[in-house]
């Protein structure tokens, strides 16, 4: 694995610890209504589109940390609906 390739991995686990917070705050309060979906929907798209450019550049540090960074996203915009339902 080249330098840049490592760097890469400390950007994409820096950025996934980044959406951690907001995972956690909201699977503890069960609350997500000051969540915008537009914005949630916005970062699925976007780390979407790094993991399908990571591809394309044959970059591991690419898609294995924004694959996890989806998911973590994911997981947030479900968590949104299902929160945002139940407070209806």
């Amino acid at each position: 694995m080249d330098k840049i390739e490592i760097i890469g991995f400390v950007a994409g686990f820096v950025m996934i610890f980044s959406f951690l917070p907001q995972f956690i705050k909201t699977y503890k309060t069960k609350r997500a209504n000051d969540l915008s979906k537009f914005m949630l929907i916005l970062q699925m798209t976007c780390i979407s589109l790094w993991v399908v450019y990571g591809f394309f550049k044959q970059s591991q540090s690419l898609i294995i940390s924004n694959l996890i960074s989806l998911i973590i996203v994911v997981c947030v915009f479900i968590m949104k609906l299902n929160y945002d339902r139940k407070s209806k």
